[in-house]
């Protein structure tokens, strides 16, 4: 495990990461979940949200957020897309092995950076456009 820590893969679009993730998921034995995000439009006054489908929506897959579907297994690696508690060292580009998954949350263990070996949590998180992410529990 520690080799694939010191290690990256670099891929010039988010469809081949989320490709190469799928793949590196087929070779993990264990059961795999499947996370669904929520999604609704977000509009500015006076633009009609059902100009915006719900199906339309989940087809993107904007920078810095993670797909409509996101597949983990216990074992996969996973790395953190946004600021969650910087004083414990979870920041964005932080990196985990996938421990425990259930609806509203993935354990992991940490496995960069100062916080390297504790188990932490990593909860369910609701993204807003523009920079105005928000940590919050379902």
């Amino acid at each position: 495990m520690e080799t694939f820590m010191n290690r990256v893969i670099l891929t010039p679009q988010n469809s081949d990461c989320l490709e190469s993730h799928i793949r590196l998921l087929l070779r993990l034995p264990g059961e795999e979940h499947v996370y669904q995000s929520i999604d609704e439009a977000v509009c500015d006054p006076g633009v009609d949200p059902n100009n915006f489908p719900v199906e339309f929506i989940n087809t993107l897959t904007p920078q810095d957020y993670p797909p409509h579907k996101l597949h983990q297994k216990q074992g996969a690696f996973v790395m953190l897309l946004s600021n969650l508690r910087i004083h414990k060292g979870l920041c964005n580009g932080t990196r985990f092995i996938v421990q425990d998954m259930s609806k509203y949350h993935i354990g992991c263990i940490v496995a960069t950076g100062a916080s390297k070996g504790e188990y932490v949590i990593l909860p369910r998180v609701t993204f807003l456009p523009n920079g105005n992410d928000n940590a919050n529990h379902p």
